[in-house]
């Protein structure tokens, strides 16, 4: 694009708001926007005059615009010169002048004008804008609110349901939700108090405390003028009473959520229940969460899935296996339908895009006593193990089919980690028999699975063959760890896969010791693991660590240790799962921390991290 200014050989005149005039060329303006070109290249009144009136545009969105045609860039220092080139921009087709004004009003966002700068976004179509300006709003709901009070009173009944239907509305607690309705209301209370019942509807009333709703709520004249809103109070009421929250169909808003690590350990595997805990990350602190039954302790993996931690359960001679889920705002387990366990014994469960649960079964076991008991080994008779993938149908408390497969052979305890729309099998182990012994084969590839797709592809191998696989899905990347060397000392080695590059990378190893499965888990996109330690070499195990990994330092940092009352000889593994938990919850029933005594040697005292655990 030529370098010249408006007043070199111009031949067109653009006249603006308050009969402004600006010369340029029309050569300029035709290369630079299709509107120009299509205007002043043609038989129309404004090429033949050279006179183009744009007088909805203003002086200075004018002289920015033209600075931006001739030179391809231009600074914008205000929200209002910011607007108006979005304007200017989209009326004369100039995208990248669109998107630069964009980018300035997405920097300029506050609680003042997130409001305006969402519906502006709406109007000329900036996705950009758009996204960012929905994103505050709800990030900051309250405070936005108490900022443009006026502007949130004045919006429409749609509009006011869009925002408090909402999960991401970042409220102190559910009152809130309640009490802008009626300001909404009483702003026109003639007009609006039909739609009361309307936007009521969205308040999550089991999740408001007992009080406001007795107190408050249920003496509203608008609450009690509504049949119907008066029984939804008096069913949150009871329902609260009775603490029976088996069947809860909605879940609480994510900012009155907590993130936390659930835990529980097969070292208590004596006692007629196990306790459940909760660590907090961000309070260092840990709390107990219920229990969980010796007949509903699993072997396996749990997840937390709806608000509900659902574990693998196998019979004392495992011979089958079954789920079981636990709500923690009741403290009950239920079993789940059966789902042919006896032709497809339960592998592994795990959840996908946090919205769907899954279960990984194989077909083909045999029964055979192996040291003291009775198992489930694959029949080698056959070359290939079938496998397959059903998903939970919650609403119907069913399951169905997604698909079945054999190219994995007979191989056991692969890493399965979901992420997006792909379940990644990594690795596995295979027990083979030569010469009479038997032997344990541990694999490196690893195949995935797009469910939405329903294929398979494989991609890049691990480094090394591990034993005790675990991983996690953190900040968009897929990390592992396990056992490498045939030792019992030593710590488990992680690696990290990157998509983009579809290659593996050593980071730094755990400081826990190999010999039990660690488990890796993602809390608020930061790395977790937890495992058993050593304090030094030939020393019996000190505790379960908690650690956290820092990829600047590449280095793992001790949080805390479990403190779960358990003996040397009988730690055996940890299951644990990242969940969030309703805030109001743990007040409600007020958990208290959980410190107890741990029966290992004095020798071993020491402070474990974030989380002190006196361990005596």
């Amino acid at each position: 694009m030529p370098k010249e200014t408006p007043d070199q050989r111009c031949d067109v005149i653009l006249v603006v708001e308050d009969g402004k005039e600006f010369k340029a060329h029309k050569q300029v303006l035709s290369e630079a926007s299709p509107f120009f070109e299509k205007l002043l290249n043609s038989d129309m009144k404004e090429s033949r005059e050279g006179i183009v009136r744009l007088e909805m545009f203003s002086e200075s969105a004018m002289r920015n615009t033209l600075q931006f045609i001739y030179t391809g860039d231009v600074q914008i220092l205000a929200e209002d010169n910011a607007r108006d080139l979005v304007f200017s921009a989209d009326y004369l087709l100039l995208p990248n002048l669109k998107t630069l004004a964009e980018a300035a009003l997405v920097k300029m966002l506050n609680t003042s004008n997130c409001i305006s700068g969402y519906y502006f976004s709406q109007r000329y179509q900036c996705e950009e804008l758009l996204a960012k300006s929905e994103n505050y709003i709800y990030a900051n709901f309250t405070a936005v609110y108490e900022t443009n009070r006026e502007e949130v009173l004045n919006m429409s009944c749609k509009e006011m349901e869009m925002w408090l239907s909402s999960d991401e509305i970042n409220v102190g607690a559910e009152e809130d939700v309640f009490k802008i309705i009626l300001a909404w209301i009483d702003h026109d209370r003639n007009k609006r108090q039909k739609y009361f019942a309307e936007l009521f509807s969205h308040v999550r009333l089991v999740f408001a405390s007992r009080d406001f709703l007795s107190s408050d709520i249920l003496k509203n004249d608008l609450v009690k003028d509504n049949e119907c809103c008066l029984n939804r109070v008096v069913e949150a009421i009871n329902l609260i009473d009775s603490q029976n929250y088996g069947n809860l169909s909605i879940s609480p808003r994510k900012s009155l959520e907590t993130s936390v690590i659930v835990v529980t350990s097969l070292v208590t595997h004596k006692l007629n229940c196990q306790p459940i805990l909760c660590y907090f990350p961000g309070e260092g602190r840990w709390c107990k969460l219920g229990e969980m039954p010796r007949e509903y302790s699993g072997e396996g993996e749990f997840v937390f899935y709806r608000g509900k931690l659902y574990s693998k359960v196998m019979n004392s001679y495992w011979l089958w296996s079954e789920l079981t889920c636990y709500n923690p705002y009741s403290n009950c387990w239920t079993r789940l339908p059966y789902i042919d366990f006896d032709r497809w014994p339960l592998r592994e469960i795990f959840v996908s895009n946090d919205n769907e649960m899954y279960a990984l079964m194989s077909e083909m076991r045999a029964v055979e006593y192996r040291r003291d008991r009775w198992s489930r080994e694959v029949n080698i008779d056959r070359e290939k193990c079938v496998s397959s993938i059903r998903k939970y149908k919650v609403e119907s408390n069913s399951w169905e089919d997604v698909t079945s497969f054999d190219h994995l052979d007979r191989r056991e305890d692969f890493c399965i980690v979901a992420k997006d729309d792909f379940v990644y099998f990594i690795g596995g182990e295979e027990r083979l028999k030569r010469n009479g012994k038997e032997l344990l084969k541990c694999y490196t590839d690893v195949y995935r699975y797009n469910l939405s797709r329903k294929q398979w592809d494989k991609v890049a191998d691990i480094q090394q063959p591990k034993k005790f696989l675990s991983g996690a899905t953190c900040n968009g990347r897929i990390f592992i760890t396990g056992k490498v060397d045939p030792g019992y000392h030593g710590r488990c080695q992680c690696e990290v896969y990157c998509e983009t590059t579809n290659e593996w990378q050593s980071i730094a190893s755990l400081n826990i010791r190999p010999g039990v499965r660690p488990k890796l888990l993602s809390v608020d996109e930061q790395l977790y693991a937890l495992g058993s330690c050593m304090r030094n070499e030939g020393d019996s195990p000190a505790g379960t660590r908690v650690e956290c990994y820092d990829p600047d330092k590449n280095e793992w940092i001790l949080k805390t240790e479990i403190p779960i009352r358990t003996r040397s000889n009988t730690t055996r593994t940890v299951n644990a799962y990242s969940a969030r938990i309703f805030k109001g919850f743990l007040s409600n029933h007020q958990l208290k921390s959980h410190n107890p005594r741990r029966f290992v040697p004095a020798a071993w005292s020491a402070e474990a991290g974030d989380g002190k655990c006196v361990i005596m």
